[in-house]
């Protein structure tokens, strides 16, 4: 049974198309049916292509092929996750605010090794229309943060998709019956 996951960030240009490809990459090499999408808060990047230095630092990283175009989230997204794992308490609020129905599937990504830390922005407060990034750094630092938080949480990952998924399905058939 294919579990869906959304990683959701501000913007959907940084942060999350890093952890979509990486968890890509580890769902693969684990074997697992998952589905693996991002999407943002806003749409500040929508229309514009993937960053194209976070989508080579992505494909060094393992994920050869991982295509992205920033968007803001979808409902059909939103509501079709079994888990939304979210970069920042600033990404949880919105999530309380915007859907309040959903929030016991939002988590924050530093949560599946047993954190309560926000992934840093590599790049925060940038406009859409700034100069290229030089500086790789920055990004690959948060890269690897993302990449070992993956590693490390794939178990607890899955494990708390499909408890969300089983109380879904009970809620569900409460209210058929």
């Amino acid at each position: 049974m294919t579990i869906n996951i959304l990683i959701l960030c501000s913007g959907n240009y940084c942060r999350s198309p890093l952890a979509e490809g990486l968890l890509q990459k580890r769902i693969r090499q684990a074997g697992l049916d998952a589905r693996v999408y991002s999407a943002g808060m806003t749409r500040v990047w929508e229309g514009r292509p993937a960053n194209p230095l976070f989508m080579r630092i992505v494909h060094e990283m393992g994920a050869a092929g991982f295509k992205h175009w920033p968007h803001q989230a979808t409902l059909s997204e939103i509501y079709g996750a079994d888990l939304i794992l979210v970069m920042s308490p600033i990404h949880l609020q919105w999530l309380a605010q915007e859907h309040p129905g959903i929030l016991d599937r939002a988590h924050l990504l530093s949560e599946l090794v047993g954190g309560q830390f926000e992934v840093p922005d590599p790049i925060p407060n940038r406009p859409a229309d700034a100069p290229p990034i030089e500086d790789d750094r920055p990004v690959r630092v948060v890269a690897q943060m993302i990449d070992h938080i993956l590693e490390h949480g794939l178990e607890m990952m899955v494990t708390l998709a499909m408890a969300h998924r089983a109380r879904s399905r009970a809620a569900m058939r409460e209210l058929a019956a």
